[in-house]
């Protein structure tokens, strides 16, 4: 109060201070915090890994000068520090999941009343494990503070003592008035939006992350423990919010492969879903209490059936789903914002995803990778598939080529074609095949390229394939083994099969794993006679998409099992065999004797017979018996021939294998002196009919059936050709080879001994009228 007044506005020397004015001055402490995104570096669409660059600007609101502060920043799951280098993260120093730097560290830097200054942190964006709310707010406070001389000024500041506990300061909600507000009195609810009791020494920095994935899994097969086709599945779309932003709603599309169809909506099965060709969708959150909120998930089922898929088509039993639509809070399409992928309603541009890879489930990847690979940290999250592993092969089996036999004999060889198919899902790396020999067929000894590969056991003969790399059948691929087998007759009375059977016995997938009981229509075995369908012939026969649930043996083709598979060689060979029944109690026979003959039908083919007619050319030496009763009927006289038609009814059908017996009544003629005798009754089968009556005369294996006896080979009587019924025709007629007998022909001799003595006077030498002793010429002509 004693200054002259003299001195400069503002100055400290008492002396010339000015005494009619004096200042009163309040020390205030007040520094505040505002934290902003600076940079994301270039990348105008963000992604895990980029680095993020924060602004931190610190302000001296108060009257007394600060000489440096400590700012704590708080990284939260969503970032991780970026490594000091250069210009980055100077001075920052990181201790768990907070950095701290000190501002302040020379006499430049002191922050006087007014001022602000600018630090900045970098940090990395990063995924968030499934589950975890994900938090990508970075918040800062100013810890500390100290004034001129390094004095602690820390809990003087006027609205807020300083600390290092980011949860107790008041406001500081992000995206609100609150956020980057520095003129709070920080008297607020701690995290609120009101701007006016914000903390100002502490705010947010927050980035706003879309990130949306889901992960599809088999729930529930519904009880069964082997699958069948037709099966009802239920799969679990667990969908997942990994970002920061609340979701209110989103779309899935689900793709359905053609090894499923979708299961019509009932009750709680497919609520929700709308099927639009082979794809349903759904939309989830439809009412407020479906807001998924960062870490928060949810379940979303789908139920489908199992199908099988056409032969040579790739089976895909592989079920993907999508989330092609986001829509945050108040309904924003925020599709576009995904963080590791934009959302579409387009699964072939999904990154990773290859079905029971380390891919599949993984939902943190970031969508980097090419569609189909195998890389969880490149796969696209927001889109999985649920793959069954269906093991389904298949056999079809037909003759190839019967080798330029246009008409087919026994010894002919048949060679059969085997065509394998993989039906499933699930790659085969080898498989057995069992073939059935029945006992129409010899198996050919290997030679060459015929039966390279085959094993022969008893009646059955084995081939593995597979056995290179390169044969690994695919999902939808086939492949043809070929089999060569000799026809050969069949011992009369047996039932001859020319139906040759192959089945599946084993099945290996990738790695040498045995998949046979895996089967889904029928556990593989070499048991060829517990196979439902197969009916040769019949609709299930070559069908390969039956479900082998059948009776053994029918013909009904969507029941067939599809892993066995027959193929016939329809064989006619009708044989008979003729003899000598009855003499009626003649032991002595004589002219006018009636004898029984028996002529015995067989056959020998594969084919059943419906009916046949047999001639029977009568001899000079016999006459027709008139029918009567049981005699001759059914019999028609033509000149010297009989005729006879077997087979009239149903009952008398000539199964393969069977025999029927005919007979025919003739009588004992003597015959006139001078004429050969002849006492072999002959019959043949003239004409054979199939089932519906068919002729199939000409087909009979082993010679055409025809009316005409002397063109048939074999047939001496009394030889080892008589009542042969095994040959094959080829031999001269008349001949006595049993093998080259001609089958569908036989004889059948009485042996009638019969000389007769007739004495007549053959000459008197000359006498015409005779004297005694004269000499007479008897001659004594026997017949």
């Amino acid at each position: 109060m004693t200054g002259n007044g003299t001195g400069a506005p503002g100055t400290s020397v008492p002396g010339t201070d000015q005494d009619n004015a004096d200042p009163a001055q309040l020390n205030i402490v007040d520094v505040a915090l505002r934290k902003t995104v600076a940079d994301t570096l270039g990348n105008a669409v963000l992604e895990y890994g980029d680095t993020i660059k924060f602004a931190i600007k610190v302000f001296n609101q108060g009257s007394v000068p600060v000489d440096s502060l400590v700012i704590n920043d708080t990284i939260p799951n969503g970032y991780t520090f970026v490594t000091p280098s250069g210009a980055i993260n100077q001075g920052w120093v990181l201790s768990g999941n907070e950095a701290n730097y000190t501002w302040g560290r020379t006499p430049m830097d002191t922050l006087l009343s007014g001022d602000s200054a600018t630090v900045c942190i970098w940090l990395r964006l990063t995924s968030v494990a499934a589950g975890m709310k994900a938090d990508y707010t970075n918040r800062a406070e100013i810890s500390k503070a100290y004034g001129l001389g390094g004095a602690d000024v820390s809990n003087q500041d006027i609205d807020g003592v300083l600390n290092s506990n980011y949860g107790d300061n008041p406001g500081g909600q992000p995206g609100s008035p609150a956020d980057d507000f520095v003129r709070g009195a920080g008297t607020g609810v701690i995290g609120d939006g009101v701007a006016a009791t914000d903390a100002d020494h502490a705010d947010p920095a927050q980035i706003t992350i879309v990130d949306v994935a889901l992960r599809k899994t088999i729930a529930d097969t519904l009880g069964n423990a082997v699958l069948e086709y037709g099966d009802t599945i239920k799969f679990a779309i667990k969908i997942f919010n990994q970002g920061s932003l609340p979701i209110d709603s989103l779309v899935i599309n689900d793709s359905i492969p053609n090894g499923y169809t979708f299961v019509t909506p009932s009750g709680a099965i497919n609520q929700g879903w709308v099927l639009s060709v082979s794809e349903a969708n759904y939309t989830w959150g439809r009412t407020p209490m479906d807001t998924l909120e960062s870490g928060d998930s949810a379940i979303v089922c789908i139920w489908l059936q199992v199908n099988s898929v056409a032969a040579g088509m790739s089976a895909d039993y592989t079920n993907r789903a999508e989330i092609s639509k986001a829509y945050g809070l108040g309904g924003v399409d925020v599709s576009s914002q995904d963080i590791d992928s934009p959302l579409n309603d387009n699964y072939g541009d999904n990154g990773g995803g290859n079905p029971g890879s380390p891919a599949d489930d993984a939902v943190t990847g970031n969508g980097t990778g090419a569609p189909g690979t195998s890389v969880p940290g490149t796969d696209q999250d927001n889109a999985d598939p649920a793959q069954l592993n269906i093991v389904d092969v298949a056999l079809r089996k037909t003759v190839a080529d019967t080798l330029g036999n246009a008409v087919l004999e026994y010894g002919d060889t048949i060679k059969f074609a085997i065509k394998v198919f993989n039906q499933g899902s699930v790659s085969i790396d080898s498989l057995v095949i069992n073939d059935t020999i029945p006992n129409g067929y010899t198996f050919v000894t290997p030679s060459g390229a015929i039966n390279q590969g085959w094993v022969l056991s008893g009646n059955e003969a084995n081939y593995t394939w597979g056995r290179t790399p390169m044969d690994t059948l695919l999902s939808g691929d086939s492949a043809t083994v070929c089999i060569w087998l000799r026809l050969t007759s069949v011992a009369a009375g047996m039932k001859a099969d020319y139906t040759n059977r192959a089945e599946i016995s084993k099945a290996y997938g990738l790695g040498g794993a045995d998949v046979s009981i895996q089967d889904i229509d029928g556990v593989l075995n070499s048991n060829y006679g517990d196979n439902p369908g197969g009916q040769p012939g019949s609709p299930a026969d070559d069908f390969v998409l039956g479900t082998g649930t059948g009776a053994i043996g029918d013909g009904v083709a969507a029941t067939d099992v599809d892993h066995a598979d027959p193929a016939q060689i329809t064989i006619v060979d009708v044989a008979m065999r003729k003899t000598i029944a009855d003499t009626l109690g003649n032991a002595v026979l004589e002219y006018g004797d009636t004898i029984k003959f028996a002529i015995k039908i067989f056959n020998q083919g594969s084919l059943p017979i419906d009916s046949l007619v047999i001639n029977d050319s009568i001899p000079n030496g016999y006459t027709f018996v008139t029918p009567s009763g049981a005699i001759n009927q059914g019999w028609v006289l033509n000149v010297n021939e009989a005729n006879y038609t077997w087979g009239r009814t149903p009952m008398d059908t000539l199964e393969s294998g069977d025999s029927a017996i005919v007979c025919i009544w003739l009588k004992v003629n003597s015959v006139a002196a001078g004429m050969s005798a002849d006492y072999t009754n002959r019959a043949e089968i003239s004409t054979a009919y199939g089932l519906g009556g068919v002729d199939v005369s000409s087909q009979d294996i082993d010679s055409p059936l025809n009316d005409n006896y002397g063109d048939n080979g074999g047939g001496n009587p009394g030889s080892p050709a008589d009542d042969a019924v095994t040959g094959n025709g080829t031999g001269a007629p008349g001949t006595s080879v049993p093998g080259t007998d001609q089958d569908n022909a036989d004889p059948a001799q009485l042996n009638i001994v019969d000389v007769a003595l007739r004495k007549t006077v053959a000459d008197t030498l000359g006498n015409a009228v005779l004297e005694y002793g004269d000499t007479i010429k008897f001659c004594n002509q026997s017949i």
